[in-house]
């Protein structure tokens, strides 16, 4: 959770590692929900759809335009 915050308070800033670091932790976040979806927890399929987004956003040409910057 500290990294994440760390991660958006640097992200406007364009901290290049930020990029990288967010999308490791949110393919972390959709694994471990796949895997809480085999044990019957169906609540996790909203956080994996939010780290579905941030990952979608975070890979498209302005995401990795606006950490190249």
């Amino acid at each position: 959770g500290v990294l994440l915050g760390t991660c958006a308070a640097l992200a406007p800033g364009g901290a290049r590692w930020t990029r990288k670091t967010v999308l490791v932790i949110e393919w972390l976040t959709i694994v471990a929900g796949v895997r809480q979806l085999f044990s019957g927890s169906i609540i996790s399929l909203a956080g994996m759809a939010i780290a579905g987004i941030i990952v979608l956003a975070y890979s498209s040409a302005e995401g990795k335009e606006w950490f190249t910057v």
